[in-house]
């Protein structure tokens, strides 16, 4: 079974639900084209280096295990303050600095 994302209508799809003509697969409700889900591919970068960056960032830090990892599609932009903000929301929704940071 493969696994087909809808960037418009931001839903996952069976392939028994998508739209499959010889040009690609489309969403059967927005009619957009679908992009299929494979393998994740990941880098992971050494303590020491997780250890600098949680210093370098620590008016917005949230302890290493209380992060989550959010997976993107190649070729799209990541807005890594946002991500860092929300993370530390997430953590403490009274955070001034992440939330004076989103304000600007």
């Amino acid at each position: 079974m493969s696994l087909f994302h809808c960037p418009r209508c931001r839903k996952v799809l069976s392939d028994r639900e998508v739209i499959s003509i010889e040009q690609g697969d489309f969403c059967p409700k927005c009619r957009g084209v679908l992009r299929a889900w494979s393998g994740e591919h990941a880098d992971v970068s050494s303590s020491d280096r997780l250890k600098a960056y949680d210093q370098a960032v620590d008016g917005l830090s949230v302890p290493s295990a209380e992060r989550r990892v959010i997976g993107t599609f190649a070729g799209e932009p990541v807005d890594r303050v946002m991500l860092e903000c929300e993370d530390a929301l997430r953590f403490n929704p009274n955070n001034v600095d992440a939330l004076f940071t989103l304000s600007k």
